[in-house]
């Protein structure tokens, strides 16, 4: 071959290669490009220093219209959820007296927890317990040893094998984990079986329970707080409803009609607080829960750890009744101190944030 078919065949050569060389980056430039929005937002709760908390969801994996979203109120805006006036009700006025004088009566009747999860609590006060006497307890149980194998089994903490045996699920869980769990189904059993007239009263207390104890969880390292311990007062800080559902049910029992809603809901606002103090006593729930059960609906800053707690208790409440886990209230979200206090902003990020809380409580509430 000649020096100049060499060279032709050099020159063909790399003519090819410009051609291809602009070919792709004529594509290159065609095609979209990540939006800089498309980041976890800065001023919503994240989770990024713990590997096994939720992630805050971006904006490619929620859709999120101006006009749609659950934080958007359904009627007339309010700040406060409105109140029945019952006060020139003499039925009302029987019942109420009837309620107050339960809170101080050392011989009332209160809510308690199953004795197999009684049992197993006291028998872990102890760091060192041996799992297998604490699945003999539970196992007495079938839908505490039920909860337990079920969040075991939960894409939380599944492995490559199933398991059967309750040890090895305490094992998997791990000591605090397995705690919450016992609390948590004993907190269901005692509301969904507590009788209730009309509306299903005990299932709502249930699910305000369970969407209080998922989001403080969720949202308990952006306001430095610890997890399980938020997680718990969640879970507990209405417990004084139940205490009110249990008298209102002893005495109409005793005394003839039906509970009504529109009374349950009056006598809570009124005295649920110190109802929960008295039961966090009776059940000896260690601080900052009593603390927190007798006061939580004070408005407050976020200067320490119990203001702290407050803010995201109202604010759990909000997200309750605007998502149809409780009784829907048309709150003016963005407008509310709790959430003014929390630093939680009208902006693209927070609203992509708030748009995955549904999901994100469906799921953590399905494992209980």
């Amino acid at each position: 071959m000649s020096i100049w078919t060499t060279i032709a065949l050099v020159a063909a050569l790399a003519a090819i290669l410009a051609f291809v060389a602009g070919r792709l980056l004529s594509l290159y430039r065609a095609s979209p490009q990540l939006d800089p929005a498309h980041q976890a937002p800065e001023d919503a709760p994240s989770d990024a220093n713990e590997p096994e908390q939720e992630e805050v969801p971006s904006q490619t994996e929620t859709v999120v219209w101006d006009d749609d979203g659950w934080w958007l109120p359904d009627g007339i805006p309010v700040l406060v959820a409105p109140s029945s006036d019952m006060d020139a009700d003499p039925s009302a006025q029987r019942v109420r007296e009837h309620v107050r004088a339960a809170i101080d009566d050392p011989n009332v009747d209160l809510p308690a927890f199953p004795l197999a999860a009684q049992r197993a609590l006291e028998l872990m006060q102890n760091e060192d317990v041996d799992y297998g006497r604490l699945a003999e307890i539970v196992g007495e149980d079938q839908a505490l040893a039920a909860g337990v194998l079920r969040l075991a089994h939960s894409a939380a903490y599944a492995r490559m094998f199933k398991i059967d045996r309750l040890d090895l699920a305490f094992a998997r869980l791990g000591h605090s984990t397995v705690r919450l769990v016992l609390i948590a189904k004993s907190l269901k059993q005692i509301t969904t079986s507590t009788p209730a007239g009309g509306r299903d009263i005990g299932a709502e207390l249930w699910s305000g329970a369970i969407v209080s104890g998922v989001l403080l969880k969720h949202m308990s390292p952006h306001y430095d707080l610890p997890k399980d311990e938020a997680f718990l007062v969640g879970l507990l800080h209405d417990i004084g409803k139940l205490a009110i559902l249990r008298v209102l049910d002893d005495y109409h029992r005793a005394h003839g009609g039906t509970l009504s809603p529109v009374m349950f809901d009056w006598l809570c606002d009124e005295c649920h607080e110190e109802f929960g103090l008295r039961l966090a006593h009776a059940w000896n729930l260690q601080e900052p829960l009593p603390d927190l059960i007798g006061d939580h609906h004070q408005p407050t800053t976020p200067k320490n750890r119990l203001s702290r707690y407050r803010l995201l208790l109202q604010f759990s409440d909000v997200v309750a009744a605007m998502t149809g886990y409780t009784p829907y209230v048309p709150y003016d979200f963005f407008n509310l101190p709790c959430v003014q206090e929390l630093n939680i902003k009208n902006t693209p990020e927070t609203r992509r944030w708030l748009a995955g809380l549904p999901a994100l409580i469906a799921e953590k509430a399905g494992d209980f």
